[in-house]
Parts: structure tokens; C-alpha cells; sequence
């Protein structure tokens, strides 16, 4: 496992704990909410366990579900790092400096999930397409135009 594979992983693992942690929070306010962020925490193991183990377990059918949480996930980064900024100049406390840095790598992490499973969901369909195309490729010769031209 390289170095950037460890980083995704301590990463995803930090945006797991804290996405159950939301998704707790706001489950009393918003049932529905409370849901897509337990499903998005969900999809942050998902992707520790696809880089630890190299196999990606989500069927093609569910990748679109997979890109909704990996969205999820990179705004939630995104208003984390809003929120640290603000209250970094309101207290110019270092937990809100080392929570912008964590945030900011949150974004970037869930934005290379998002651009991976893009490669996997147009591979996938390009395959698809490829299969059930109706074109070929004959040989020449066994058309009569080109055996007078020949």
C-alpha cells in the first residue's frame, strides 16, 4: 500500500467517525437527513475497504447512489472547512487550524472517490455499449465491390 492509499484511508476513516456522529445529531431533528449522512458514513467504510482490499464491492447499478454520498460527503467537508475558518478568526485556537487542514483533505479525498468511480461507472458502460454493438469488421474480400477492384 502506497503513502497516498494510507492518507485516503486515516482520512476516510476520520470522515466515517464524524459522519455518524452528524448523522446522529441530526436524526432527532431530521429523520430523512439523519439517514443520507448514516448512508454516506456507510459509503466512507466502503472506501476503506476498497483500498485495503483492491476489489470494489458496489455493483455498477449503485454507483449513481455511491456519487450522491461521495457529494454528501465533500459538502460536508466543504461547510466544515467554512466553519473552522469562522471560528479560527473568532478564537485563534489551533483545533480549528488542524480542522480546516482536516477538512480540506476530507473534500480532496471524497472528490477522488467521486472521479474514480466516474472512471469505473464510464468503463463499465463503455463495455457495455461495446458489447451489444451490432457493427463488424469483415474482411474485404468477401464483398464483390472489392474483389472487382482488386
Amino acid at each position: 500500500m502506497s503513502f497516498t492509499d494510507t492518507v485516503r484511508v486515516i482520512f476516510n476513516s476520520l470522515s466515517f467517525f464524524i459522519l455518524i456522529a452528524i448523522a446522529y445529531y441530526i436524526f432527532k431533528f431530521n429523520p430523512i437527513i439523519g439517514v443520507v449522512f448514516a448512508l454516506a458514513s456507510i459509503d466512507q467504510a466502503e472506501d476503506v475497504y476498497r483500498i485495503l482490499s483492491g476489489r470494489h464491492p458496489v455493483p455498477v447499478y449503485l454507483i449513481p447512489f455511491d456519487l450522491i454520498f461521495e457529494t454528501v460527503i465533500a459538502v460536508t467537508g466543504a461547510f466544515m472547512f467554512l466553519m473552522s475558518l469562522i471560528y479560527w478568526y473568532s478564537f485563534e485556537s489551533w483545533f480549528f487550524a488542524i480542522l480546516s487542514f482536516v477538512s480540506i483533505s476530507i473534500v480532496i479525498c471524497a472528490i477522488s472517490d467521486i472521479s474514480e468511480d466516474i472512471r469505473i461507472l464510464s468503463a463499465k458502460l463503455y463495455l457495455s455499449s461495446a458489447s451489444t454493438s451490432k457493427a463488424s469488421i469483415a474482411e474485404t474480400n468477401s464483398f464483390k465491390f472489392f474483389r472487382r477492384l482488386k
